[in-house]
């Protein structure tokens, strides 16, 4: 029986095979870079198919793995890191700093009075957005404001450029977020609008003590099930999380932190105290001509003087690191103010007793934590496998001797404090990512980082204040089902409002009164009879709360809708009330008093704004970048001009034309330089090109000289050598080295003929046609390869392979060249695995084809037969 494939399928196959091989190209392109974001610092890592490690930490423009956090508007310039760092000490009101905590906070919040604000060093200067009810950032030389998610934007556009700059082969387009512990939603939503900004799609987010979880989990020694505490004392808070690990499970058990406990908060300390010593004492003089001690009066203006006090904060943070080590101190700052040198000791007594209301808050967070009637599935302190301790604060002896008398034992130091996060978190990585990498699967059970509570604030359209209860506790696992029943009598509408609430600690940057989500529920009857039932998940992007509502006595199904705190997906509820109630009805409200996330249209204008920045820089730099050019050409040239041996590369009538236009660039690139904005780039450009086409030749003639008598001058020494060597060599005879000598002879009147030619004052060099094409196309030096070296090469090897020859061993061919190509070809161990794997993908190529053709032939071959066939004497 015949069959035949129709026409519009004969390309099907090839066509698919090439937009499948297309699409493996694309995707194995593709990297994911994974982005620790602190208070203060960030860092980096990449994360690529075709990388030879699993990850790599990616390196900043200043060849350091850690970046500061900082952005800064200076004199028209954008800067980024320790660029922006050398501006915080001299104009702090210039950089924002520390913004992190405030995306997405409402400006009314506590928010306002919270230690990052209290730290003189950061200088920000903030006003109300009267929209969205947040906070935005005021520069003195930019004219709009900057909102928190426009300037996060900008670091996380600035770690896309340094890392494609170290990956340019990559493009980078996905991200996995690390961020503190004590983002809510308001963050969550903050965070990935700042990364649609600058075409960043998050993948995931991830807090850091997850990612510090899994670090350990990965370099512990054991599969054995552990217990673990972690201490992280670090600049902005400190905290304790507790973890269960097991082979491929990590169940985090506790987490809780306080934010008046933080390396920034003694650095503002001990600013304070070093201002307070260097007070003058009644025995001291104030009046010198050089003072090292200061009037009471005096120390507000060197409390106001925001460059003092930057100085004051770095000298601060060295003397925190040298003290635990030592027992004193010594910190002088030489001019601090005018006439007058700082020069305070501080002994490690002193430091102490100045943060010891800190340790006792470290102290009562300890018990807090541990204490049974907080967390029940939390273990004693005794049963405890492990206490692991992070953080650049955890190096005072203090803080070390505190835990080791809470925990009856050593801590111990298995991780890089700096990197554990952004470790662990690649792993995450490579779970979340489009690949997939060959790693260790942990399974997450992570606990709800704040208590939850319901509020009744509207009956029938008035408004009404009342707490109706705790729906979630802090350290509450997620997956918990929370039913909440109450009762209002002459009831048709309420409206509830999940709100965040505070303890005792972990209260940082989130207000008791501020919202979560609100709704109206619809009750349809004099008595109001509610039951409320809530589902708390988590997802990659954030944690989602589900709510049904049901009331009044007949049965009636299950209501369920979201409630969107920081994903944009959606959950469907895989639970039903037990009660026999009948459904209410309910709507999502907005309040009026939660900050709002930004709009598209905000969006856009932001996107705007941000490539506007990007536009500005590029031409900036492609103009500086032209303008050495140009000043550095106009230098050399001049050089050239002035020099006794110009006659060697140019004619008069070009030295003539040559100087000339020198002498106009000059002149005019000295009146430009006066005012930058009337130095154009199509003026830079148009005289550049100019001085190229009238100079490339006397430079192109210069540097080939200097190449001829570079050559000459090895050419001589060579010779030399050789017939030192060829005097002594007792395997030759004599007629032998005559022979050579004979040679040797050739050689040096070769070259001593050619460098009278160079020497010559009134000869030119003249350059063939291929020369003269190439200097005519070339835009810099760099472009142009000289062969005068190489000749004195192969004169010198004719003279060693004659050597060769008469001292009895074989010659190589006259015309052998060593092709170094073919050489690391040979010595790379790679190549036969190169070979294989690339013969391995032609034979799947084919197969694949193979099996794909005779689908098709099996899939729409007998369709295309229209004509049964008739049936012959064997099939009747």
């Amino acid at each position: 029986m015949k069959f035949s494939v129709p026409s519009e399928m004969k390309c099907v196959g090839f066509s698919h095979l090439i937009f499948l091989f297309l699409l493996c190209l694309f995707f194995s392109s593709k990297a994911v870079i994974v982005i620790d974001l602190g208070t203060e610092n960030f860092i980096v890592s990449a994360l690529t198919p075709n990388s030879k490690s699993f990850f790599e930490v990616v390196l900043n423009f200043e060849s350091s793995r850690k970046t500061r956090a900082l952005v800064a508007f200076h004199q028209g310039d954008r800067l980024f890191g320790d660029y922006a760092a050398n501006l915080l000490s001299r104009a702090p009101q210039k950089v924002f700093a520390s913004f992190l905590p405030l995306l997405g906070a409402k400006y009314s919040s506590n928010s306002t009075n919270s230690q990052p604000m209290e730290i003189l060093k950061s200088g920000l200067q903030v006003k109300e957005d009267k929209t969205r009810k947040t906070f935005l950032f005021v520069h003195p030389e930019e004219k709009d404001p900057f909102s928190p998610e426009e300037i996060l934007a900008m670091v996380l556009d600035y770690a896309k450029k340094f890392t494609k700059h170290h990956l340019p082969e990559v493009d980078v387009s996905s991200a996995v977020l690390i961020i503190p512990p004590y983002m809510t939603h308001s963050h969550y939503h903050a965070i990935k609008d700042a990364a649609s900004l600058v075409s960043l799609q998050v993948k995931s987010i991830l807090p850091d003590y997850i990612a510090v979880c899994i670090a350990y989990a990965l370099s512990r020694q054991t599969e054995a099930s552990q217990k673990v505490a972690f201490i992280d004392f670090s600049s902005s808070l400190v905290r304790v999380f507790v973890a269960k690990i097991q082979k491929e499970k990590i169940t985090v058990l506790a987490n809780q932190w306080d934010h008046l406990v933080s390396g920034n908060e003694i650095d503002r300390r001990l600013v304070n105290f070093l201002i307070s010593k260097s007070v003058c004492s009644s025995g001291e003089q104030a009046n010198k001509v050089t003072r090292t001690c200061l009037e009471k009066k005096e120390t507000e203006k060197l409390s106001s003087n925001k460059r003092a006090l930057g100085r004051l904060y770095r000298g601060a943070t060295q003397a925190k690191l040298i003290l635990s080590t030592n027992k004193f101190y010594d910190l002088v700052l030489e001019d601090l103010l005018p006439d007058f040198n700082f020069h305070v000791r501080v002994s490690q007594a002193e430091f102490n007793q100045l943060n010891e209301d800190l340790y006792q808050r470290l102290r009562d967070l300890l018990q807090f934590t541990f204490d049974p009637t907080q967390t029940l599935s939390l273990p004693n302190v005794d049963q405890l496998d492990e206490v692991e301790i992070v953080g650049g604060s955890t190096r005072i002896p203090e803080i070390r001797t505190i835990l080791k008398s809470f925990f009856g034992r050593d801590p111990s130091v298995h991780l890089n404090s700096d990197e554990a996060a952004i470790y662990g978190g690649s792993y995450h990585a490579a779970e979340v990512a489009s690949y997939k990498f060959s790693g260790k699967h942990f399974a997450i059970v992570d606990v709800l980082p704040y208590n939850i509570d319901l509020y009744l604030v509207g009956v029938n359209g008035e408004k009404k204040e009342q707490l109706i209860g705790r729906v979630f506790s802090k350290n509450q696992n997620y997956d918990a089902v929370q039913a909440v029943s109450f009762s209002i009598p002459k009831t048709k509408s309420v409206l509830v409002q999940l709100r965040y609430s505070h303890g005792k600690f972990s209260s940082y940057y989130v207000g008791s009164n501020n919202p979560i989500a609100t709704y109206t529920i619809e009750t349809g009857s004099e008595t109001a009879q509610v039951e409320l039932l809530f589902n708390a998940k988590k997802g990659l992007l954030g944690s989602v709360i589900e709510l049904g509502a049901t009331g009044g006595s007949s049965s009636g199904g299950y209501l369920s809708d979201i409630t969107q705190i920081a994903t944009s997906y959606k959950l469907k509820s895989d639970h039903s009330l037990s009660a026999t109630l009948k459904s209410l009805p309910f709507r999502k409200e907005q309040s009026g008093d939660e900050a709002t996330p930004l709009t598209e249209e905000a969006k856009d204008l932001s996107s705007k704004k941000i490539k506007e920045f990007d536009r500005i820089e590029l031409e900036k730099r492609d103009k500086a970048e032209k303008k050495n050019a140009l000043e550095s050409f106009i230098n050399n040239g001049l050089d050239i001009l002035e020099a006794k041996s110009i006659s060697r590369y140019a004619t008069q009538a070009e030295i003539d034309s040559f100087s000339k236009k020198l002498t106009e660039a000059k002149a005019w690139f000295e009146k430009a330089s006066e005012d930058e904005k009337q130095m154009k780039v199509a003026q830079i450009s148009s005289n550049l090109q100019a001085l190229r086409e009238s100079g490339n030749k006397i430079l192109y003639r210069k540097q080939k000289h200097s190449d001829i008598e570079s050559g000459l001058q090895m050419c001589l020494a060579q010779t030399q050598k050789l017939r030192e060597s060829v005097k002594n060599d007792p395997n030759l005879t004599r007629e032998g080295k005559a022979e050579i000598a004979k040679l040797l002879n050739d050689v040096d009147d070769w070259a001593k003929s050619e460098q009278l030619k160079v020497s010559s004052p009134n000869q030119v060099i003249l350059l063939d046609s291929k020369e003269e094409e190439l200097v005519a196309k070339s835009t810099g030096s760099e472009e142009w390869k000289f062969s005068f070296s190489k000749e004195v090469e192969t004169r010198l090897e004719q003279v060693e392979r004659k050597m060769k020859v008469l001292k009895g061993a074989p010659a190589p061919p006259a015309n052998e060249k060593v092709d170094l190509s073919k050489l690391k070809k040979a010595d790379n161990p790679r190549k036969w695995t190169n070979i294989l794997i690339v013969v391995s993908g032609c034979i799947c190529f084919v197969v694949f084809f193979v099996g794909l053709t005779f689908f098709l032939k099996s899939r729409f071959g007998k369709k295309a037969k229209s004509v049964t066939p008739k049936k012959t004497k064997k099939d009747r």
